[in-house]
This record gives structure tokens, C-alpha cells and sequence, in this order.
């Protein structure tokens, strides 16, 4: 394992971050396995959370008449409806999924970024959210590790940023310790 992290080689500079640790009873692999083919949307406080969080937009995209975004497939973790773009990965060791948008708004603002696009610093008036998931052995298991970084692409966005991550930083965390403890669950359930 490297000491620097992918996520770290992205993002070196950042307006927030935020990360949250968990020890798992089983291997670095399996451990990995669970967290890159997960259901990030599936623990029930995250659905409900999201489900908050998306009112706005679902009664925006109802009003204007357009589709929102879909989750995606193909072992592409999401949090429906919002669909991550994998940024990078280092096989077995740590992936990074990145979202672009202007987050602070009702809507959320989300913009299409390719990867490509996650890797260069964001237009002003857009900030960047990235999430790694980063497996390490520990003892007879694994951490799982998981940090969320957000870069903004002018000082007006961050201001904008700042003042609206005070208000759901309690709940992201409740989402990324949830869905921690959702990975755990799938790395230590006996295979079938």
C-alpha cells in the first residue's frame, strides 16, 4: 500500500473535507470487493436523507418537465438519483468517485462531468465533491476508510460552499458512516 493517497494526488487543495474510519473482520480484497460494488443509497438513514435532499430537485424537474439524473450501472457506486463519476482507481487499494454542481442550491445544480473534467480544477461558480473509499489491512481485518473533499472553483463559490456544508455536515457524516457500516455488513456476510 502507498502511503499517499489518490484521493490526496487529486485534490490537494480543498475548501472541507471530512473522513470517517471503520475496522472490518474480513480481507483487504473481500472488503474492497464490498465497497466498489455497493448500493451506496441502500442504508435506509441514506435513502432518507437523499430523499430530503432531492425534494427540490424532483419538484423542479416535475415543474420544468425534465428528467432527473439517473443512477448509474455497471458497478458504478451511487447514491440514486445522483450518479458518481469514478475519477480514479488503484485496484484493490482505494477508488475516488468525484460529482461536480452547484450543491448550495435547492436543486443541487448537478453538472455531467467526465472524469477527465474531475481531475482539473472547476469552473467558477461550481465546486467539485469527491469521495474515496481506501481499504488497509489492520490486525486480523481491514480499515475501510472513506474522506470526502470539496473544491470550489472561485472564492464566491467557496463562501457559498462553506456556509452551506455548515448546515449538512451532521448529515453527511451520518451518510458516510452509514454506508460504511452497509460495506462492513456485505464484506462479513459468509459467502454463498
Amino acid at each position: 500500500m502507498s502511503s499517499a493517497t489518490l484521493l490526496h494526488e487529486l485534490v490537494p487543495t480543498y475548501e472541507v473535507a471530512s473522513r470517517h474510519t471503520i475496522w472490518v473482520a474480513a480481507d483487504p480484497a473481500r472488503v474492497y470487493e464490498a465497497a466498489r460494488s455497493a448500493d451506496l443509497g441502500r442504508p435506509w438513514l441514506v435513502r432518507l436523507l437523499m430523499a430530503l435532499r432531492a425534494g427540490p430537485a424532483r419538484l423542479a424537474a416535475t415543474l420544468l418537465g425534465r428528467a432527473g439524473l439517473r443512477a448509474s450501472t455497471d458497478r458504478q457506486p451511487s447514491i440514486r438519483p445522483v450518479a458518481f463519476t469514478l475519477v480514479a482507481e488503484a485496484p484493490g487499494e482505494e477508488f475516488v468517485l468525484g460529482i461536480m454542481g452547484r450543491f448550495w442550491t435547492p436543486t443541487g445544480g448537478l453538472v455531467k462531468a467526465s472524469a477527465d473534467q474531475m481531475r482539473q480544477p472547476p469552473p467558477a461558480g461550481l465546486a467539485q465533491g469527491f469521495w474515496n473509499f481506501r481499504v488497509e489491512p489492520s490486525g486480523s481485518g481491514t480499515a475501510l476508510s472513506t474522506e470526502t473533499r470539496v473544491r470550489c472553483g472561485d472564492s464566491a463559490t467557496a463562501r457559498r460552499f462553506v456556509r452551506y456544508w455548515r448546515l449538512i455536515r451532521p448529515g453527511s457524516a451520518v451518510i458516510r458512516t452509514s454506508v460504511l457500516r452497509h460495506i462492513r455488513m456485505q464484506a462479513e456476510r459468509p459467502p454463498v
